[in-house]
């Protein structure tokens, strides 16, 4: 199990949720936490970050260094998480 760790980022986007996304947020950070072999998919554009899809247009960036799990961002608009990563 990866120790989590939480940017200041993270934690403004993820209180602006509503309570049901919240608890699905969670769950797919434990689920991440817990497996230590899954395939990531890296973020375009030569980030060092991995994304996972939460819903069809919700992005939760995170990057894994040293049994250390640091959750980056949440993104629940699409537009919002392309303007992050190309900017």
């Amino acid at each position: 199990m990866y120790d989590v760790i939480y940017s200041d980022d993270f934690k403004k986007d993820f209180l602006k949720q509503d309570k049901l996304l919240q608890i699905i947020i969670y769950k797919k950070i434990l689920k991440i936490s817990f497996e230590t072999f899954i395939s990531r998919k890296h973020l375009m554009y030569g980030q060092p970050y991995f994304v996972e899809k939460i819903s069809e247009s919700s992005r939760l960036v995170y990057n894994i260094s040293e049994n250390k799990l640091y959750i980056i961002r949440f993104f629940r608009d699409h537009k919002d998480y392309e303007k992050w990563y190309k900017s």
